[in-house]
């Protein structure tokens, strides 16, 4: 029983640093990556010195100013800023056969969705006491933070919670979808509605295709050229604007009507 016992420990240890390394890489990075074999080394080291879930307070991150920002930008108003800038960006280049302008429109289309995806998330989670406690209970590397001692000395305990919950929210890879959508449900409850099945491969496929833009100009990492036309980055964004729609409005069904005042 005792090796029976070690090898299910053992599978769990590795089952959490890999889930561990899939937080922190690019949805696109697997096992046997450069990148991967790198975080790994980075989790064994702070497995070993105790920091693999403590956030860094150091107050050169500006989580006062992000906090700040957060509590006064409510996330109707990021989802307008996205809508706003979405339809201007349509405008400017949504005509254009141009190939150049196409990954351009393409790359910030991406940009503007991570941005909203982040400010809208952290925004609604701040704002109610029950998404705080959802946050720190339901949320893979956050229910497991550690805060070191001397934090104690100079926060009180619900600035602590909240610099805790914005220094992970802030370190999110918000342009991997799936695990994206796993925080969201997981701070907001429920399910989110009327969001097609096949909806993480197709931003995925628009997040792939920016990153081979921005990093290959446009080719894949077999040296073949993506396929880009006005078809496909049209489609794409249409996907985008799907996406933040559903996720807005799943935040609006979510809001709770009255706060629970035992935090």
């Amino acid at each position: 029983m005792g090796s029976v016992k070690r090898f299910i420990e053992q599978q769990q240890a590795e089952e959490e640093r890999q889930a561990w390394v899939e937080e922190q890489v690019d949805f696109n990075v697997v096992l046997g990556d450069d990148e991967w074999a790198e975080m790994e080394k980075l989790y064994d080291k702070r497995l070993m010195e105790g920091t693999l879930y403590e956030p860094d307070f150091n107050e050169n991150w500006g989580l006062e100013e992000e906090i700040e920002w957060s509590k006064a930008n409510p996330h109707s108003i990021a989802f307008g800023d996205f809508c706003n800038q979405i339809v201007r960006l349509n405008e400017l280049m949504g005509d254009s056969e141009d190939p150049m302008q196409q990954k351009i429109q393409l790359s910030y289309a991406v940009t503007l969705m991570e941005s909203c995806l982040s400010e809208m998330l952290k925004s609604v989670t701040l704002s109610s006491l029950v998404f705080k406690r959802n946050a720190l209970t339901n949320v893979y590397g956050l229910k497991d933070t550690t805060i070191n001692v001397n934090h104690l000395l100079n926060n009180s305990s619900d600035e602590l919670i909240e610099k805790t919950i914005i220094n992970y929210l802030a370190g999110l890879i918000y342009h991997n979808i799936g695990n994206v959508l796993k925080v969201y449900t997981a701070i907001l409850g429920g399910k989110i509605e009327n969001l097609p099945e096949d909806i993480i491969k197709k931003i995925n496929d628009a997040t792939t295709l920016r990153h081979d833009i921005v990093h290959r100009n446009g080719k894949k990492a077999t040296g073949e050229k993506n396929e880009i036309s006005r078809d496909i980055i049209d489609k794409h964004i249409e996907n985008i604007n799907q996406l933040v729609d559903q996720l807005f409005l799943y935040i609006n069904m979510s809001i709770p009507d009255t706060e629970d005042p035992d935090f």
